[in-house]
């Protein structure tokens, strides 16, 4: 399965691209699996406690409330499994349920994925070190920090042309000893010398590098592959209803057993009867207790759907596009559509000019600014909101 296609957003709306040629597919090409842009998704590692693999779902779906900010009925989710010594983690990827159906309308129901897919069999090389995946896409680069074979972050920037300007951003998003990790870079045959030049020549002399031929990793992709969003099932324990009828039987058979023994195995069975009662009861008050926490979270929640913006996306784009590179948010504070900030950064009334020429944004007002000493630059505090369309 290497006729592989991915997106790219072309006049607000999608185009498919081919791999090998990269050039747009057209009504005679075909493809076999379509990347998704990595943009239109969030992604989230979650420790799991020990659950059946039939109850991971559900258990996800609770978690994706304290975790992701969107409205639960507009959300989709998949996610995929990592294990590490005794523990289970799982790779939630999340984005908004009408996303999901255009991509699955561009693709004609062929199977879907995002860079991560490609990664996941590389990790496993992460055993005894910790790594560094640059994923460098024509118009996006993803990071993905890992730790003990596990997921720790996964970023992602709009991609510059140029490339210190790119990794100026990357920098910002590693940790503070990165050169103690191992930096893997994942991109196009094409590009692959240039940017083993430009790495190498950015970073210390100490650090590891090694670079990654995405058309390789493409190569992997068969029918076998974790595709995302599909039809598949995942692999089920024994389902919990097959219980139901063995207890019965099981009851039976105890019965039968009983009458054959004396008086005092029937005490011992009475005693034993009374204690799982008894656990019972405890057990009972634990899922009273629990029906509590969960009220209570749903209460939290709707107060905070009170409070929050009607579209969060947007503003957060919006600004964005308008910050760029002119400074660096220190402090940010959002209710309803509404916002403080405070930044460093050159110029502010230069950037102040730029939010009055957006009519996306009202009342913004630059409540002060102090220069920073020794910089050029200077620590400025707004505030504004956004106009609700």
């Amino acid at each position: 399965m290497t006729h592989c296609a991915y997106t790219e957003i072309t006049d607000g709306s999608y185009q498919l691209y081919l791999f090998e040629q990269n050039q747009p597919v057209g009504p005679s090409d075909t493809f076999s699996a379509l990347m998704m842009a990595r943009p239109d998704f969030d992604i989230k590692s979650v420790e799991l406690p020990p659950v059946s693999d039939q109850d991971i779902p559900n258990l996800l779906k609770f978690k994706l409330r304290s975790i992701y900010p969107g409205n639960p009925d507009e959300t989709a989710f998949d996610y995929t499994i990592l294990s590490r010594k005794n523990k289970k983690y799982a790779v939630l990827f999340i984005t908004e349920k009408r996303i999901i159906e255009q991509y699955q309308s561009l693709s004609g129901e062929k199977p879907l994925f995002l860079p991560f897919t490609l990664i996941k069999p590389l990790i496993k090389r992460c055993e005894r070190e910790n790594c560094v995946f640059i994923f460098f896409h024509t118009s996006w680069i993803e990071l993905m920090l890992i730790q003990d074979s596990i997921l720790i972050s996964s970023f992602v920037i709009n991609r510059h042309s140029s490339f210190k300007v790119n990794f100026r951003k990357l920098k910002t998003l590693l940790p503070d000893s990165y050169e103690n990790y191992s930096l893997v870079c994942v991109c196009p045959k094409e590009e692959e010398s240039s940017l083993e030049q430009n790495i190498k020549a950015n970073l210390n002399p100490e650090s590891s590098y090694s670079m990654v031929v995405m058309e390789e990793l493409l190569k992997n992709i068969d029918r076998k592959t974790d595709f995302l969003f599909s039809e598949k099932q995942k692999r089920r324990s024994i389902p919990n209803k097959l219980f139901m009828y063995l207890y019965p039987a099981l009851f039976l058979i105890l019965t039968v057993l009983i009458f054959n023994k004396s008086i005092n195995q029937k005490k011992t069975y009475y005693s034993q009867l009374e204690n799982r009662l008894k656990a019972f009861e405890s057990q009972t008050l634990d899922m009273i207790t629990l029906e509590k926490e969960v009220k209570t979270l749903e209460d939290e929640w709707i107060q905070f759907q009170k409070r929050a913006p009607h579209n969060l996306f947007f503003m957060l784009s919006e600004l964005s596009r308008i910050m760029e590179e002119r400074a660096v948010i220190t402090y940010f504070v959002i209710e309803k559509d509404s916002f403080q900030f405070e930044a460093i950064g050159q110029n502010p009334l230069d950037l102040m000019e730029k939010f009055k020429r957006n009519d996306n944004f009202q009342n913004i007002k630059l409540l002060q600014s102090i220069p920073v000493q020794g910089t050029n630059k200077e620590r400025f505090k707004v505030i504004g909101s956004v106009k609700n369309k």
